[in-house]
């Protein structure tokens, strides 16, 4: 089934609701009258109470804040969604408003808005890795009571998803989707080159025996096996964790840096020898080119919004999608997302929670569908819309599967400032080859630590 794309209705927030509003009859000046003289109508007049003048309902205009994603390819979609979410009720309205910059922009503009004094913010969009962040600076409300009194059916997202966006135990955001790993295989390249298609049910060394079999030449006329696995911090807390694991002493409450410990350290050996011991995947900058969609290494360690670069006619070849291999300690990824959170001193909190619940329910799902890839939470449109939207592989289910094995990435409230020199730089010297395993996580723990206190 093709799905179409949403195109939602659009018109101006009403500048104000415009009300007649009855004259009071003025007060005759002179001489007055006695009771007998007084005519029968003017009496009736004056025994009648004076109308009360109508009043104008209230209107609440929240405003939603968002980093610019997808290279300004969700802005129509979500400007849409405020569109439609503005017929609902004219009293509750929206506005939508593009902070530029990354996500980390927009959690700098919500918290000076707090600061200097701001309360008409309504919602803001956010990522799981920064939950802490906007959690203990006061940012985000804490939505279990709202979602209690409205009656919300939390059964209708998946759990896993949603529940990797509590802090403390308090829902503090609702995703939209969730974006995981995958791998993409190229099904032609492979029967060509003779071999038997992976299964779902495959291992790690399963996945290194295919990809040393699928490498193949030396120096300029080298085939890698592996086109590329994401280097992030985010999407490499899967490896750490399958190895048995873990970033912190607590990722839900973390104390203390653990990248050192020995199974975090052989989560990473286990990536850092792909580049470097069994060379099945090109080191940064090694190659040029999207060595999978040009048809030369048959596999690629990717996430499910990636999946809209080898649609219809973007690539050559058949192609097809499977879960990442299971670890020593069985198979598992992080909750990516994209998420709304509700500002927490909003003064415009009717219209901001109704828009939070509108934009990541059943109409947010459905209108992301025509600009993103990615697991709708709400599943009733997982089931449906996404899983029979024209062009999806024949493995779709594995994609949705990974909600089932999804895990919260680790809340240290001191995320922003550690995640780039701490994470980014050294997990980048591992892949290149500039430091050990030992050598980086060591100075991850130190920056890390520090931070914490």
């Amino acid at each position: 089934m093709k799905v179409r794309e949403i195109t939602l209705s659009r018109r101006r927030i009403l500048a104000g609701l415009a009300g007649a509003s009855a004259l009071l009859p003025l007060a005759a000046c002179g001489t007055v009258a006695t009771p007998a003289a007084e005519p029968a109508e003017e009496m009736e007049e004056k025994a009648a109470p004076a109308a009360e003048e109508p009043q104008e309902p209230e209107v609440q205009v929240a405003k939603w804040f968002t980093a610019s994603y997808g290279g300004g390819s969700f802005d129509p979609v979500q400007q849409g969604l405020v569109d439609s979410f503005n017929e609902l009720d004219a009293t509750l309205q929206a506005e939508y408003v593009i902070v530029p910059g990354n996500q980390q922009a927009c959690i700098e503009k919500v918290r000076t808005g707090l600061a200097a004094g701001e309360r008409d913010i309504g919602i803001f969009n956010c990522s799981p890795i920064w939950l802490a962040n906007i959690g203990t600076a006061g940012l985000a409300a804490e939505l279990d009571s709202l979602i209690a009194r409205d009656q919300v059916d939390l059964t209708e997202y998946a759990d896993l998803a949603i529940n990797a966006h509590r802090l403390q135990g308090n829902l503090v955001a609702i995703p939209h989707y969730v974006n995981s790993l995958i791998v993409v295989y190229n099904k032609d390249l492979m029967n060509t080159l003779g071999e038997e298609l992976p299964v779902d049910s495959w291992t790690w060394d399963d996945f290194l025996t295919l990809a040393r079999k699928l490498t193949t030449g030396a120096g300029a006329q080298k085939q890698f096996g592996v086109a590329t696995v994401p280097r992030g911090f985010n999407p490499n807390t899967p490896w750490i964790w399958m190895a048995g694991g873990s970033t912190y002493d607590d990722e839900e409450n973390p104390t203390k840096s653990t990248m050192s410990s020995i199974e975090t350290r052989a989560g990473l050996q286990w990536r850092a020898d792909l580049y470097h011991k069994h060379q099945v995947t090109p080191r940064p900058g090694e190659v040029e080119g999207d060595l999978f969609s040009g048809g030369v290494s048959p596999l690629i360690v990717t996430t499910g919004a990636a999946m809209s670069r080898y649609r219809g006619d973007r690539v050559s070849f058949a192609w097809d999608v499977i879960g990442i291999p299971a670890g020593p300690t069985g198979r598992t990824t992080f909750a990516g997302s994209y998420a709304q959170a509700m500002y927490s001193e909003s003064s415009t909190r009717d219209a901001a929670w109704g828009l939070l619940k509108h934009v990541t329910g059943r109409p947010g799902a459905l209108a992301m569908l025509s600009v993103s890839l990615s697991v709708p939470v709400y599943t009733p449109v997982a089931q449906n819309e996404y899983r029979n939207a024209d062009g999806q592989p024949d493995g779709i289910d594995n994609v949705l599967n990974f909600l089932t094995y999804l895990r919260a990435l680790p809340k240290n409230p001191n995320m922003i400032a550690i995640y780039g020199p701490a994470y980014g730089t050294y997990l980048g010297q591992i892949w290149s080859g500039e430091a050990s395993v030992e050598e980086a996580t060591a100075a991850m723990d130190t920056i890390v630590d520090g931070e914490l206190g």
